[in-house]
């Protein structure tokens, strides 16, 4: 039976989570706005070079009437000008965004009701009769929720200067860690080293909103979780919910056929999988995800996806754009510059300000990292160590001889995961005993997807670690 010290923390956990919505808190109100005024400015600086050659001015009209037919000549020409034709070595001069967030009195005032309760709680956790490993998932939960509620209790305070403030970067750090030497030497080699493909089965063939909810259907149903849900949601991308045991599909999208595959082995071989055995265990924490977990969860998809033969190598140069550009942030980089090096990569307008807009939202989310991070960490774990070309910064995690299975048990961190291994009596129910694997999805990829699609190429020889999946 659960400690009612532990009951009242899952509900006030999973109440801050809601509360805050903190994807949602860092979103600038006014970033449409914004991305069209850097447009305008990125082309300011072209103006003096804008008015058509051959151009005469009118005879016999005014210089106050010329000069106006000039101003909208070179106003026609530089709207037609395109994001992708200014050249980068102008955009150091531009300046930042000015970002605007929801403001409000009253939601402060409610994170620092939640805080308090939250410390009361924590003070009563010393006391609960659990195991010390699940107390220490609780205490990192605890931790991960007090700087979910200083980002919230900073972006929502009207006299919060959110460019500048040292909160955010920091807290989100304390979420989510920052990027390692090896990530970062791995990013730049990504970046250096492949360009864009062009592959077909990543381009052309494109299958349906409809043809990718009933893939997800029969992959939950093929690996035993039919009282999962598969939905459809207005926009975004693919998300999957293990509290609700749902996963939402964007209405209107086209998924390519490496799509319909990849995201089987991320979504749900990943984070439905994690969640769904999380929450057949005794503590709830291990459902709801405890703190630090966020990582490891994109670690184990990234993982899969490039054991499986189907990482995407336009995916994989954006996960190593995201980290460079968390990296700019923490070396004290503004805007502009996180946006011209993205743009130095190769990528196009839009994805460059996406991507810098991330990094910088909320004066400086540091997550983006994680990704990438997460694959790293990940892959040390599970692999031998003499297949790994570089661990500087996750060496520990090589020195583990770990197995994907560990990392499986539910939402937790590589390093919960670890000590969660060492006592499975201690938190895992009967339900929970034999768990969801991604085998089962890797082996029958072609009796779940669509049939015009070419599950000859996902390779079935991934590396489990030390410890073989059930029926490998």
């Amino acid at each position: 039976m659960v400690n009612k010290t532990l009951s009242e923390l899952d509900d006030l956990l999973k109440e801050i989570r809601s509360e805050v919505e903190i994807y949602s808190t860092i979103s600038p109100e006014n970033e449409t706005e914004e991305k069209k005024a850097f447009e305008d400015r990125m082309r300011e600086g072209l103006e003096d070079d804008t008015t058509p050659s051959g151009f005469e001015r009118g005879d016999g009209f005014d210089e106050e009437v010329n000069e106006a037919v000039d101003e909208m000549c070179r106003d026609s020409v530089t709207q037609s000008i395109s994001p992708e034709d200014v050249p980068t070595e102008t955009l150091d001069l531009i300046e930042d965004p000015e970002f605007r967030y929801e403001e409000g009195t009253e939601a402060v005032h409610k994170y620092a009701r939640l805080d308090r309760r939250l410390s009361d709680l924590e003070e009563d956790l010393g006391d609960v009769e659990a195991p010390e490993g699940v107390k220490n998932l609780y205490g990192d939960t605890i931790d991960e929720a007090r700087s979910l509620l200083n980002i919230a209790k900073t972006i929502k305070n009207p006299s919060t200067d959110v460019k500048g403030n040292e909160v955010v970067p920091e807290a989100s750090s304390e979420i989510y860690g920052k990027p390692s030497e090896s990530t970062i030497s791995w990013a730049e080699k990504i970046l250096e080293e492949t360009d864009p493909t062009e592959d077909a089965r990543f381009t052309e063939e494109k299958y349906s909103t409809g043809e990718m909810v009933q893939t997800l259907e029969d992959t939950l149903k093929e690996i035993g979780m039919q009282e999962w849900n598969v939905a459809t949601r207005d926009k975004g991308s693919v998300k999957v919910n293990a509290a609700d045991q749902e996963i939402k599909v964007p209405e209107g999208r086209e998924f390519t056929e490496n799509e319909t595959m990849r995201l089987l082995v991320h979504e749900v071989g990943s984070h439905a999988l994690r969640g769904g055995n999380g929450v057949e265990q005794k503590y709830e924490v291990l459902g709801a995800g405890a703190g630090g977990y966020h990582a490891t969860g994109e670690g184990v998809a990234l993982y899969l996806e490039q054991e499986t033969g189907l990482s995407n190598p336009n995916t994989m140069r954006k996960y190593a754009a995201r980290v460079k550009s968390v990296q700019s942030v923490l070396d004290g980089d503004d805007f502009s510059e996180t946006y011209k090096m993205n743009r130095e990569h190769g990528f196009d307008h839009d994805k460059a300000w996406s991507m810098s807009r991330r990094a910088h939202r909320g004066g400086g989310f540091i997550k983006d990292h994680i990704y990438a991070e997460g694959k790293r960490m990940v892959e040390a774990y599970v692999k031998d160590e003499e297949e790994l070309e570089d661990t500087s910064g996750i060496e520990k995690y090589a020195e583990m001889d770990g197995n994907l299975e560990d990392l499986l048990v539910g939402k937790v961190s590589v390093d919960q995961a670890r000590k969660l291994s060492k006592m499975k009596s201690e938190y895992r129910s009967e339900d929970g005993e034999s768990g969801y694997t991604p085998k089962d999805i890797v082996d029958n990829m072609g009796k779940v997807t669509p049939p015009r699609v070419d599950a000859s190429v996902v390779d079935q020889n991934v590396d489990y670690g030390n410890k073989d999946m059930a029926g490998a």
